[in-house]
């Protein structure tokens, strides 16, 4: 067995915190997102000669982080993201750059302005039909405006670039002035301890939010290399098709062993935006995740079993597994099956990954570790044993925060009595 190698920190902080003032990654508040910066350290480290033919992957590209990095800075960009919604979200930032006539983007939203007041007369627009709260997900003062400024949105639907940012506008923001929050997963605000919204200056927030857009987009013409190809793919890697040995650079952070539910969370963008009608069009979305969701697997009568043989990965899952074994789907044996699913996908991540890259070049991962019933998961060294298991060299693991907050403690009183430790770390692995 080769030797692993823990190392000190060599990168900055991961976490997005950072991206929420900086030019284009701004535009959306992602929480699975990392930092710009460190995107950027990865790129600098692993391929410091920036050239058109080197393609960097992004298998899980959220809201494009690592595409828009690597795109700015002249190398050739691939991401995959089975969510519609940062997905649409990251090829619009590519469009606007090339497609988007800046002064018609100026034009149109001092007209928005005009249109916004005039919101007392009764707006056309209406909620998407098969969105459903459990509460009001506006208040009626809040909705007459929220649908007046829909009623102008249709108005530029013919031009596709300014409908989208106009979209990508009111995604960001509609949560801000709605009766639900996000603490950090989406409920209703009296279920956090903060009253409903009766008001809000509606027309202001989508408006600051579309002139930093317009901003970004003028800096973003200034730095961009226009010969790079970029290309975001709306589907899961695992379908993915891409030409084997054509990746230079695998960046990427996959979704946490944290049961953190990404469609369920952009439920009111998914329906708002145009990407679901019914409940039923999230049903790929949630079976097709990575790692699935605890709630999927959770059925007493069904037993996963992993795709590799590993007598330490099982006993860490036989352990998981017996905890409060008589609660039935709130025991252990759910959180077994969520584990084992998601090391399961970790294997097929892995030997997709190892079929893309390039001899020689590496995969620099982003994960965090959990903690599943009381039972630690060091995630970064199960991805890293996984790895050594399929045949990559020279695997690294940096410790790159001490601590974290998030959800990535879960099914246990753990949190609350403050005995467990939550950090992140980037594994690099490199492919022979």
């Amino acid at each position: 067995m080769q030797q692993m190698n823990f190392l000190d920190q060599i990168y900055t902080d991961t976490a997005f915190q950072d991206n929420k003032e900086l030019p284009f990654h701004r535009w959306v508040n992602w929480i699975a997102g990392f930092s710009e910066l460190f995107v950027a350290e990865a790129l600098e480290r692993h391929l410091p000669n920036r050239r058109s033919d080197i393609t960097v992957l992004d298998p899980f590209s959220g809201i494009g982080t690592t595409m828009v990095t690597a795109y700015l800075r002249g190398y050739s960009s691939i991401g995959y993201e089975i969510n519609p919604f940062p997905a649409f979200v990251t090829k619009a930032k590519y469009q606007a750059i090339h497609d988007l006539d800046l002064d018609e983007m100026n034009d149109i939203i001092n007209n928005f302005l005009i249109h916004m007041t005039n919101a007392r007369m009764a707006p056309i627009s209406r909620p998407p039909h098969g969105f459903k709260t459990r509460i009001e997900f506006y208040s009626p003062k809040v909705l007459k405006k929220v649908l007046y400024a829909w009623d102008f949105f249709e108005t530029i639907r013919d031009i596709p670039v300014l409908f989208d940012l106009f979209r990508i506008a009111f995604g960001a923001v509609m949560v801000s002035f709605s009766n639900y929050s996000y603490e950090p997963s989406l409920g209703s605000r009296p279920a956090s301890g903060k009253p409903l919204i009766d008001d809000f200056d509606v027309t202001g927030s989508l408006a600051a939010k579309l002139k930093e857009i317009y901003q970004d987009i003028l800096w973003a013409r200034r730095v961009a290399i226009n010969n790079s190809e970029f290309r975001i793919i709306n589907q899961s890697f695992f379908s993915s098709d891409l030409e084997a040995e054509s990746i230079d650079l695998l960046i990427t952070s996959p979704p946490y062993l944290n049961n953190y539910h990404y469609i369920r969370n952009t439920r009111p963008q998914l329906f708002w935006l145009g990407f679901a009608q019914s409940s039923s069009d999230l049903h790929y979305l949630e079976t097709n995740n990575y790692g699935k969701y605890w709630q999927t697997v959770r059925d007493k009568r069904y037993i996963c079993s992993l795709n590799i043989y590993s007598s330490k990965l099982q006993k860490l899952i036989d352990k998981i597994r017996s905890v409060e074994s008589d609660r039935s789907v709130y025991g252990g044996h759910g959180w077994a099956n969520y584990a084992c699913e998601y090391f399961n996908d970790t294997v097929r991540f892995l030997q997709k990954a190892a079929d893309v890259l390039k001899p020689k070049s590496k995969a620099v991962i982003v994960i965090g570790n959990s903690v599943l019933k009381g039972v630690e998961v060091p995630t970064d060294k199960v991805f890293a044993y996984i790895a050594q298991e399929l045949g990559f060299k020279n695997i690294k693991i940096i410790k790159v925060r001490d601590s974290r907050i998030g959800s990535s403690i879960v099914g246990s009183g753990a949190r609350a009595a403050g005995k467990q430790v939550l950090y992140e770390s980037v594994v690099e692995i490199e492919k022979r």
